[in-house]
């Protein structure tokens, strides 16, 4: 079996990095909007019934996406040291 190079390793670590901060980022951004719209009581403030419902279960996906993204993220690059590890 032919040893990895060294451009794979690089990109394999930078797509990993790169999962991680957006990922991060999708979380920083949707508890940045839940904290914008609470009031002095501590409640979250909407429009509308309807709207507080689609805004919590669409932030509740995208919360979900992005700790997948990060932990697939995580999985992918213990995979990829193991892999440069092992190599023959």
């Amino acid at each position: 079996m032919a040893p990895i190079g060294r451009s794979v390793v690089v990109a394999g670590y930078a797509a990993v990095t790169l999962a991680i901060v957006l990922g991060g980022w999708f979380r920083f951004w949707i508890n940045g909007r839940r904290f914008r719209r609470r009031t002095i009581a501590g409640l979250q403030r909407f429009p509308t019934y309807g709207a507080a419902v689609f805004i919590q279960f669409w932030e509740r996906v995208v919360i979900s996406l992005a700790t997948v993204l990060m932990a697939a993220a995580v999985v992918a690059g213990i995979g990829l040291t193991m892999m440069i590890y092992y190599q023959a």
